[in-house]
């Protein structure tokens, strides 16, 4: 057991700044120590999960000097009141990082500009809109060029091929589109995002149990659906086991993707998932997300505030379309305000529908999967509307 000496009684204060201690296996908080007392600290782990751990002045040698605990990788000192000039630094120097709004504005400003990786039937959909780079924190920053899906000219080295952050609208004319899903934000691995939502670009193939990588969660569970929608007109009795949450049901769902137990006359197009993704494109499915990049979690928020505008435009215009029979489907709170924002709901038009369910994500497990089947749900409000369905 390691323990500190404390340095100088006299210098240590109680309430100079809040501190804690985090182990490998728990969480323990030291008492506090009055006034003229000396702490002693101690160190119960090895290896401290949290990278920023702040200490106050008794975590240093007699001389003043920084002082690391044994097994933290990062630590923080406080210099006493009583001793300014001790050379007490911070043992871990955080790395200036560019600020976000720069990289968004050098990011979507450079030549060409970002309005020219959207398909020509689309743009004059944002013809007159920008990105709202004042929404985006100025207090926030990424490492460079971390910003994905990447531009159509210059995508990221560990991009999926054909990704971009207007691949949604590649193969679909306006004048097409019957269907509008909306979702939250890319995902967050630069690797898995297409531009597409729900798109998982790693994937070649169907994975099975044994191989990796896995579907994403939000597909894993859209999957769920498609799958029980599938033995809702093929087979009813396996429609319960494809909604359920335990490994039983995630290894059968795994095993008859890869085994191509779907890829049948009903659904030939499911062999791969980019071949299921196109096919849905083909029908007049529009998938895309209320945040069009990303950076990291913590910075959806700003994302999702610079594309308001553009994504609010797209969804108004295509509401306006009078001839044309469109079923919104929001999957979650982000993409209904977003939806909303638009003004598209306020149109009104008879031949419009517009769906709010839960999003497919870990924290609304069992509400999106006890809920209405989402692909049953967009054929029985297009079948009212007197369009044809989704062969999905």
């Amino acid at each position: 057991m390691w323990q500190d000496d404390g340095g100088d009684e006299t210098s240590w204060r109680t309430d100079e700044a809040p501190w804690r201690i985090a182990s490998t296996r728990r969480r323990r908080t030291p008492r506090r120590f009055p006034p003229g007392r000396a702490p002693r600290w101690r160190h119960w782990g090895t290896v401290a999960r949290r990278p920023a751990q702040c200490l106050p002045g008794a975590c240093r040698s007699r001389d003043g000097r920084a002082r690391a605990l044994p097994g933290f990788s990062m630590f923080f000192v406080r210099c006493p009141r009583t001793k300014p000039n001790c050379g007490a630094t911070t043992g871990y120097r955080k790395e200036t990082m560019p600020q976000l709004l720069q990289q968004l504005h050098a990011f979507l400003q450079s030549s060409p500009d970002w309005s020219s990786d959207m398909a020509p039937a689309w743009r004059s959909y944002i013809s007159n809109v920008q990105p709202d780079y004042s929404a985006v924190n100025t207090n926030l920053s990424c490492s460079q060029n971390s910003i994905f899906p990447g531009r159509k000219a210059a995508p990221p080295s560990s991009a999926p091929p054909g990704s971009h952050i207007f691949r949604a609208f590649d193969g679909l004319h306006p004048d097409d589109v019957k269907v509008v899903i909306i979702g939250d934000a890319p995902y967050h691995d630069a690797k898995v995002a297409t531009g597409r939502a729900f798109e998982c670009g790693n994937l070649e193939y169907w994975p099975s149990p044994q191989q990796s990588p896995k579907l994403q969660p939000s597909m894993y569970r859209i999957m769920q659906h498609w799958a029980a929608h599938w033995a809702t007109f093929r087979n009813p009795q396996q429609r319960g086991q494809y909604l359920a949450t335990g490994k039983t049901a995630r290894k059968k769902l795994y095993d008859d993707l890869s085994s191509g137990y779907f890829t049948s006359a009903t659904y030939p197009n499911s062999r791969t998932p980019l071949s299921l993704f196109q096919h849905w494109e083909s029908q007049g499915v529009l998938m895309f997300n209320a945040s069009l990049t990303h950076t990291k979690k913590s910075h959806k928020g700003a994302h999702r505030k610079l594309w308001a505008p553009v994504t609010q435009a797209i969804c108004y215009r295509l509401a306006s379309l009078q001839q044309n029979p469109i079923v919104f489907l929001s999957l979650g709170m982000v993409a209904a305000f977003m939806l909303s924002q638009s003004k598209a709901i306020n149109n009104r038009r008879a031949n419009k529908r517009y769906i709010l369910h839960f999003h497919p994500s870990s924290r609304f497990i069992e509400e999106f999967l006890r809920g209405p089947n989402i692909f049953r749900l967009i054929n029985q409000n297009l079948s009212a509307l007197g369009v044809g369905q989704i062969r999905w």
